[in-house]
This record gives C-alpha cells, structure tokens and sequence, in this order.
C-alpha cells in the first residue's frame, strides 16, 4: 500500500492488506503492550473464536456464496511476503484493541472513523497527546520496577 494513506493509531501507520483488514501486529506494537497482550493470545480464546465464527457467518450471509474459500475471511495471517502478519476485518481488530486496553480501543475506533472520513494524516494530530505519552510512560515505568522487583527473588 505504498503512497496510499493509512490509518495511524499513536502515531504508528497500520498496514491493510488488499482486502482492507487491518495488521493486528501493527496495533498490537502501537499499543505498546507486552508478549501478554500478542494477537495471537486473543486469537486462541472462546471469545475471539466466537466473534470471528459470527462475523465470517454474517459475511457469507450477506454476499450468498457458498462457502468461506470464495468469500472475504475475518483473519488471516500472511507468512513471509512483503507484508506478513496477521490481518482482520475492521470489527474484528476493534475488538482486539479493546482487550488490549479501553483506552486504546477508543483511540483504534477514532483512528479509523478518521481513516474512513480521509481525516487520517501523519500530521500533528495523529501523533499521540502529550498527556497519553506521561500516562503510558508512568504505566511502562511502573511495570519495569515491579518486573525487577520480580527478578530479584529469582
């Protein structure tokens, strides 16, 4: 998708594939969260498959094709290639990012209503605010000393 516009949650492009899903890998690194919070942690529980089973039954119920093979799949992951990594439709990606965090899912939402509207830019507005960043540095500063106070006993 090179010199197209992308959509940018805290100042970090996320990459479509050419069905228009969105790189769960990209949001995941933007969230700026742990292994813990990794896509495809999400992607293992009940909740994740059930959404994703309803999700791909309405997409095949929408356009009457038979089967999922001629239809658009919910995720899908790309190994290798020039863009690898694991995509997802919209709904599912905003899903995702609310189980990172609230916070960031409503950033993630904002991100693509602007994407949606051509609001998106890499300009100053879709860099994240001056607040959020003390917030996630005084989250990231706090997680650092507990895990340090956890590897002294081991």
């Amino acid at each position: 998708m090179k010199g197209k516009l992308l959509p940018v949650v805290v100042g970090v492009e996320i990459p479509l594939d050419e069905f228009g899903r969105y790189n769960l890998n990209t949001l995941h690194k933007a969230s700026g969260e742990g292994e813990e919070k990794a896509p495809n942690r999400w992607l293992r529980s009940k909740y994740a498959k059930e959404l994703i089973a309803e999700l791909e039954a309405k997409l095949l119920k929408s356009i009457q094709t038979p089967d999922l093979a001629s239809a658009q799949k919910a995720v899908d992951s790309a190994h290798g290639g020039t863009s690898p990594g694991t995509y997802a439709h919209e709904l599912i990606a905003v899903s995702y990012a609310g189980w990172i965090r609230p916070d960031f899912q409503l950033d993630v939402n904002q991100a693509f209503i602007d994407f949606k509207s051509g609001k998106s830019n890499i300009g100053i507005n879709a860099l994240p605010s001056l607040d959020h960043m003390v917030g996630r540095f005084d989250e990231l500063r706090h997680q650092l000393a507990k895990d340090e106070k956890n590897e002294a006993y081991f």
